[in-house]
């Protein structure tokens, strides 16, 4: 057997888009010639067998073998807004190696075909791993963005589509985590400044590391870095992590603001493509709704009937609940941060104690406000509660 990799994909991926393995052999023109791939995964180290996999040589003589299908199934999402430092999100970043073999008929000619031999000697790849994120077609970086790398991404993003150049603006009491992917760093690093721009304080924040993770969600909102110890008497604090004085991310600031809304804040969360969570606030009115569809049956008018009795009855009813929510006037960053809402397939109510419900978007056509073709910049936003109203059946 004479397997060769000819081109493979980067050492971590985007989980669901598609990715390949490129193979040749010296055996392709063999009878009822097949590669076959072994597919391990584990979210510590790949150690699980998930199936043997056969492909075709294909006609310009390359075996391709896309697994990114195979192993978005073992990728879950872990949202956990109240997290107070970090939380590994191991089984969103799964691991994962491949064995590459084939099988042909060791026969010259179709008429003595004695059947198909698989071949020992599997030729294995090294371990490659994977994240919860898709990669978009017009987007042309990718993860590297936000890895670290002496060299090509000394200053890496953490996942979010926030705008580190503009503060994002917070209330006390507010949850909310950034997701951080491959920075190599043990800790993550809150700077505190009070309304004079004075450095207050430097906080290391290392609770939760685990060695065998690449993938945290680190909290960075007022409540899950409690206003009263960390943020005691800040104004702004900037979030990065750091492996040393000259290799840190890129630095994220908040101002900390203490309106007085008129309405009940709505705090909602999103999953980003980047495999991570990005949370707004709602200050204006929100509106709550309840559809509701009957399934009757009518009964019987027959003897003994007396007045009071019920004739149409329920047998059982769907109830449904939905929001409405609507923006305050947005600046264009935060217009653009909000419109990755409109695409994502996962959203949260966040409570004001760190639970959470969830939403699903009611599908709309949907217009990307801009500064360029908008003077207002407002959105108004339909959800639907992800569960239906529990009723009894009569």
């Amino acid at each position: 057997m004479s397997i060769n990799i000819t081109s493979q994909p980067n050492v971590f991926e985007f989980g669901y888009s598609p990715f390949y393995f490129q193979l040749t052999s010296t055996n392709s023109t063999k009878l009822d010639f097949q590669f076959i791939a072994d597919v391990y995964y584990g979210y510590s180290a790949p150690i699980t067998y998930i199936e043997r996999f056969p492909f075709p040589v294909r006609p310009d003589g390359f075996g391709l073998f896309e697994a990114g299908r195979i192993l978005e199934n073992y990728l879950i999402n872990e949202f956990t807004p109240a997290s107070s430092a970090m939380t590994a999100t191991i089984y969103s970043n799964p691991k994962y190696l491949i064995q590459f073999g084939e099988q042909y008929d060791s026969s010259t000619v179709v008429s003595a075909a004695t059947g198909v031999t698989i071949y020992s000697g599997l030729s294995a790849t090294t371990t490659f791993e994977i994240i919860n994120a898709v990669h978009q077609l017009d987007d042309f970086v990718g993860l590297s963005a936000r890895t670290f790398d002496v060299t090509t991404s000394p200053t890496p993003k953490f996942l979010t589509n926030w705008d580190l150049t503009q503060p994002y603006k917070i209330r006390l009491g507010e949850y909310m985590t950034f997701g951080m992917y491959k920075h190599y760093a043990s800790s993550y690093t809150v700077e505190v400044y009070d309304s004079g721009t004075t450095l207050v304080s430097t906080n290391n924040i290392s609770n939760g590391w685990d060695s065998n993770a690449s993938k945290y969600n680190i909290g960075v909102g007022t409540a899950n870095l409690n206003y009263g110890t960390i943020l005691n008497s800040a104004d702004t604090y900037i979030v990065y992590s750091s492996l040393s004085t000259s290799a840190r991310s890129a630095s994220y600031s908040f101002d900390i603001i203490s309106d007085c809304p008129k309405y009940d804040l709505i705090r909602v969360a999103w999953l980003n493509q980047w495999g991570s969570y990005d949370f707004w606030s709602f200050n204006l009115k929100h509106r709550t709704f309840i559809t509701r569809k009957n399934n009757e049956w009518n009964r019987h008018l027959g003897y003994g009937f007396a007045k009071g009795d019920i004739l149409r009855k329920n047998l059982n009813i769907e109830v449904k609940k939905k929001l409405q929510v609507n923006t305050d006037l947005l600046e264009t960053h935060e217009a653009e941060y909000i419109s990755y809402l409109f695409s994502s397939p996962e959203i949260y109510l966040v409570n004001s104690d760190g639970t959470f419900i969830p939403l699903n978007y009611i599908p709309d056509e949907k217009e990307i406000k801009t500064s360029s073709n908008d003077r207002i910049l407002q959105y108004t936003i339909d959800f639907e509660y992800g569960y239906d109203v529990q009723s009894q059946r009569s």
